[in-house]
């Protein structure tokens, strides 16, 4: 089929010009619909995708999970501390008594030098020095003769504890059993001593500065030494027996 392009009549295939206005004819191109979707293909509907959104207690229990995750290493951390802390007081403790048990063997030492060469001394002599020897000894032995108050401590607790009472004489590390091992009355008892000794250790060496004093205050820093030995004896030995002078005095409970 033919088409006239000017006046649009139509003509058969085998004609070449138009009857009508004498114009030349053209194919007619044939009518292309587009092909409409089926009932079945509207009717369809669109699938839905899947939500990858979580819902609140998905939420809630993933945050949960993360926080502890997040704690547990804490904790570890805390009690891998707690541990070590422990061992290394444990190790300063069973050091410092032995520093103790050679502190207590050379005193006895010297107090046997020291009987040997009385004894050697004149008649004369022994007798007038006996007389001062016996009363500075009456004096020493009333110094160091201070309340025991062992038999009202727990046993256990004396055994268990009986390395953190001696790390208590060691300065400053008195703020481990103060801390570790804070439940233990027999731990506390020489931590109170112990922190005092710190103290006046403290003060004491800070007024050695003092021009024309500082001598008085290294003979006290000698004595708060020994008094240092000998806490470091009662708690190697178990015992919960006051520090001369200074042993009467509570700053912990």
């Amino acid at each position: 089929m033919k088409i006239c392009p000017k006046c649009g009549a139509e003509h058969s295939d085998d004609e070449r010009y138009c009857h009508s206005c004498g114009s030349p004819l053209i194919d007619k191109e044939p009518d292309v619909t587009e092909e409409a979707p089926s009932s079945e293909e509207e009717a369809a509907p669109a699938e839905e995708e899947p939500s990858e959104q979580p819902s609140e207690k998905e939420e809630t229990k993933v945050q949960g999970n993360e926080e502890e995750k997040k704690e547990e290493p804490k904790k570890s951390r805390m009690d891998d501390f707690e541990a070590q802390a422990r061992e290394v007081a444990s190790q300063l403790g069973d050091a410092a008594a032995k520093i103790g048990q050679a502190a207590k063997a050379g005193f006895e030492a010297a107090k046997e030098n020291f009987n040997s060469s009385k004894a050697s001394d004149s008649a004369k002599q022994e007798s007038a020095s006996s007389e001062s020897s016996e009363s500075a000894r009456g004096n020493f032995d009333r110094v160091i003769d201070t309340p025991n108050t062992t038999a009202d401590f727990d046993a256990e607790d004396i055994r268990n504890n009986r390395g953190m009472a001696i790390v208590a004489y060691l300065g400053i590390l008195f703020i481990i059993p103060l801390i570790m091992a804070k439940d233990s009355k027999f731990a506390r008892f020489h931590t109170n001593q112990g922190l005092i000794l710190c103290i006046c250790s403290i003060a004491s060496g800070v007024l050695t500065l003092v021009p024309g004093l500082g001598w008085i205050f290294r003979i006290l820093n000698l004595f708060f030494f020994i008094l240092a030995i000998l806490g470091i004896m009662n708690a190697a030995q178990g015992q919960a027996k006051e520090l001369p002078i200074i042993g009467g005095f509570r700053i912990l409970d």
